[in-house]
Parts: C-alpha cells; structure tokens; sequence
C-alpha cells in the first residue's frame, strides 16, 4: 500500500507494492591528523547497482561515487575534498520509479546520522527536498572544511561544549547529460556550522546550522536554512 516512493518522500507512487534489489562495493583510505574532528585526506569510491521490479517490469539504476581530499598547507586541520558522483538509469522514461530525486540538505530536525547529510548523493541544499529529478546525472561538488575551533572552559559539569566546526561548499548538477536536448545545469553553494555540546559529562549532541542558495539558469534563486540536532554517536 505505497503512497510515495522508498527514500523519497515528496514524490507519490504510481504503484501500491514492489520488489527492491540492490549490491554494493566500496574501497576507501580516509586518514586524519591529530586534532582532527573529521577525515582529512584519502579516497573512497562506491559503486551501487539496484533495480526495482514493479508490475512486472525492471527499473535497474547504476551509480558511482568518487570522493577525494586533501590537508591545505600551513593551515592545520583544514581540508579540501571533491566529492563526485554519477547515476543512470535503464528504465521506463514514463515512469517515476526511473528517476532519481535531488534535493535539501538532507538532514532530520532530530537525528541520528552524521550532521554533514550534504555530501549525500541525492542531497542538494538550496532546493526542496525531491524538487530535481533526474534520469542520469553528474553531480560534482567541492567542499572546504576549516580548523575546528576547539573549545576550553566554558560551560559548566553538566553541559559544555566541545568544538565548533564550519564548511563551505559548492555544487554542479548535470542532469539529462544522454540526451543534448534535455540538459540542464542547477549550481548552489553555501556552509554548515557544526557544534558539539556533551550533556551531563556523558551524551554528546551536535548542533547543526546550515545555508544554502541555489541557481538555475532563467529562474529567480532560492534559499535554504537547516536547523539538525544530533543525539549520541560521536
């Protein structure tokens, strides 16, 4: 009894039931340096294939995605990745189960995921959640992480905080990139601010505050804040 899609919560279904298959391989080298709150340099690459079967028809999809970053020099703990990211689909144009669905940031009003949901593949801060559909897509994205800002004596036993960590980023999303005609080019950029604040000595909590704006050609821009808390992990 489907009323919207699986991971996709703004787009109705055309169907009531499904089958969902899917494998996935991924390899990565992520390393950081002493005082770091988050990766700082390697790799890592992830191939998903995954096909729905719906009424007797396949909707297979395939996608991939590379990351890579680096230390900048002299600055201690401040990183520079770029995340990419490619997907196809083979199925049905007509349907909606063939396409993939950009858009948000990414993140609960209360969560339990890592605050950075931007680097998601289907995230895309600045639209609405599921706003851009795409049948195949490249979507190329470059992120700046700053020294965390550590911090000391403040707060008190029972509620303090621990770190204070900002990123900026940017993005391209091609859409639509097998057929000339129907290309289209969607860009955004914008920052997240991180804090860690550590409940009654023992519960950590992140605090997360994002913004972002996002531009398409011949449309007016749009904006975008997040407001995420995060219980537990670390």
């Amino acid at each position: 009894m489907l009323e919207v899609l699986p991971g996709y919560q703004e787009i109705e279904a055309p169907i009531r039931n499904m089958q969902v298959a899917s494998v996935a391989f991924g390899v990565s080298k992520l390393r950081k340096t002493l005082g770091g709150v988050d990766d700082e340099r390697g790799f890592s690459w992830d191939i998903n294939a995954t096909t729905y079967l719906a009424k007797g028809e396949f909707y297979p999809s395939f996608v991939s995605d590379q990351s890579a970053g680096f230390l900048i020099p002299f600055i201690r703990n401040t990183s520079f990745w770029l995340r990419n990211s490619v997907g196809v689909s083979l199925g049905d144009r007509a349907s909606s189960l063939s396409y993939f669905y950009f858009g948000g940031f990414g993140n609960n009003y209360v969560d339990w995921q890592p605050s950075e949901q931007y680097r998601n593949t289907l995230s895309f801060p600045g639209a609405r959640i599921n706003q851009l559909p795409a049948y195949t897509y490249v979507r190329t994205m470059g992120e700046l992480n700053l020294m965390p800002i550590r911090l000391r004596n403040v707060g008190t036993t029972w509620l303090y905080p621990t770190y204070i960590k900002p990123s900026f980023f940017g993005a391209h999303l091609m859409t639509g990139f097998d057929r000339r005609q129907q290309m289209a080019h969607v860009f955004n950029c914008g920052g997240q601010i991180d804090i860690q604040l550590v409940l009654f000595s023992y519960l950590k909590t992140t605090w997360s505050f994002g913004y972002a704006k996002m531009f398409r050609a011949g449309e007016k821009s749009t904006n975008q804040f997040m407001l995420s808390l995060k219980l537990l992990g670390n």
